[in-house]
C-alpha cells in the first residue's frame, strides 16, 4: 500500500469532517494544517494560494492533512482570487491534491444533514467545544430550505466522486455514521490507508459535542412525514391515472383530503389526466363518461331536461361536483 506524506479530507457540510480531524489529530500519528480552504487567511485576503501548496508540500515527520469543503473550493474559483491555474473546480482541486491521500467523508442520512447544515447557517454555531448544551432559539427553517440543502448536498456529493473518478484517483470513503458509531475502527482505517503504524498512537480524544437537539429532531420529524405524504400522494396518483375505472372516482373525492396535509402545496400538484385542466377534470365529455347512470341515479335531472351527454355532463361540471353527486366511467 502507497504511503503518504499528506493527506487531502474532502467533504461537504456536516458530514463530520471536523470531527474525523481531530480524532486524527489526537491520535498524534499525523498533523492537521491549522485551518481548511474556507478559512485560509491568505486566501480570504484576496492573495495566491502559492504560500498554502508550498506548506503542505513542506518535509514533515508525520503525515500532513488538510481538509476541504466543496463549496469552497468553488467559491475559491468563482471568485478569481487564485491564480490562471485555478480554472475549475477540478482544476482546483488537482493544483491542492497532487501526489496526496483522498479520504471523503460523506453522510448516508441527507434529510439530518441537510437540516444541521441550515440550522449551522441560521445560528452560525458551527461547532461546539464548550461542552454547554446548544442554546435554544426558535428556528424559522421551511421545508423548501430543507428540500434545497438536500438537493445542494447531493450534487456537492456527486461532483466529489465525479472529480475523483476523472482523475482515476484512489480514494477511501468515510461515513458520518461508521464513524460515531465506532471511532477506533473508522480512524484505524484512515491511518492503514496512509500507511501510518498505529505503534504508541495516543488515544483518541476530542473536545467537539454533539450538536443535535429536540429542535433538529422534530425538523426531522416533520419534514419525513411530508416526504411520506408526498411519496402516497404521487402513487396514488400514477394508480388512478392508470385504472380509469373505478379508480378515478376514487381520486376525485379523496383529492381534496389529500389537499389539506400540511405542506403538500410545496410538493407539485399534479395533473391527474393528459388533457385536463389543473383541477385534474376532463374538458369536455369524452365517449366514457358514463351519462345514462348519471341521470338514471338523480332523476330530477331527466325532469330538469337533461336527456344528453354533453348536458349531462355540462351539468355535473356546472352544479354536480359542488353537490357532491357520483358519476361513473
Amino acid at each position: 500500500m502507497k504511503k503518504y506524506d499528506r493527506f487531502i479530507v474532502c467533504s461537504s457540510g456536516r458530514t463530520g469532517s471536523t470531527l474525523l480531524c481531530s480524532l486524527l489529530e489526537s491520535t498524534g500519528a499525523v498533523t492537521l494544517f491549522q485551518t481548511d480552504l474556507g478559512h485560509y487567511e491568505p486566501l480570504q485576503n484576496n492573495r495566491s494560494p502559492a504560500p498554502l501548496l508550498a506548506a503542505l508540500q513542506s518535509p514533515r515527520e508525520k503525515p500532513l492533512g488538510f481538509k476541504v469543503h466543496y463549496g469552497h473550493l468553488k467559491e475559491l474559483v468563482q471568485s478569481k482570487r487564485a491564480d490562471s491555474r485555478l480554472t475549475s473546480v477540478q482544476e482546483a482541486f488537482r493544483f491542492f491534491s497532487e501526489n496526496a491521500g483522498i479520504i471523503l467523508v460523506l453522510r448516508r442520512d441527507k434529510v439530518r444533514q441537510a437540516v444541521s447544515f441550515a440550522r449551522a447557517k441560521e445560528t452560525t454555531e458551527w461547532l461546539n467545544t464548550s461542552g454547554r448544551a446548544p442554546k435554544k432559539k426558535a428556528s424559522s427553517i421551511k421545508k423548501e430550505d430543507i428540500f434545497r440543502d438536500i438537493t445542494m448536498l447531493r450534487r456537492e456529493e456527486a461532483n466529489w466522486k465525479k472529480i475523483l473518478k476523472a482523475d482515476g484517483r484512489n480514494y477511501l470513503e468515510v461515513y458520518f455514521e461508521d464513524l460515531v458509531s465506532d471511532r477506533e475502527r473508522e480512524v484505524g482505517r484512515v491511518l492503514d490507508f496512509l500507511s501510518v503504524p498505529r505503534d504508541g498512537l495516543v488515544r483518541m480524544t476530542t473536545a467537539l459535542q454533539k450538536q443535535s437537539d429536540e429542535q433538529k429532531e422534530a425538523l426531522v420529524r416533520e419534514y419525513i412525514r411530508l416526504e411520506r405524504n408526498r411519496v402516497a400522494y404521487w402513487l396514488f396518483c400514477l394508480y388512478c391515472s392508470r385504472h380509469e375505472n373505478p379508480c378515478y372516482q376514487i381520486w376525485q373525492r379523496a383529492r381534496h383530503c389529500f389537499k389539506s396535509l400540511p405542506g403538500i402545496n410545496f410538493f407539485f400538484s399534479p395533473r391527474m389526466k393528459k388533457g385536463g385542466n389543473a383541477e385534474g377534470e376532463r374538458p369536455s365529455a369524452t365517449v366514457d363518461f358514463d351519462w345514462e347512470f348519471y341521470v338514471r341515479e338523480y332523476p330530477d335531472l331527466i325532469k330538469a331536461g337533461i336527456n344528453t351527454r354533453e348536458k349531462a355532463w355540462k351539468h355535473y361540471l356546472t352544479h354536480g361536483k359542488k353537490e357532491g353527486r357520483r358519476i361513473n366511467y
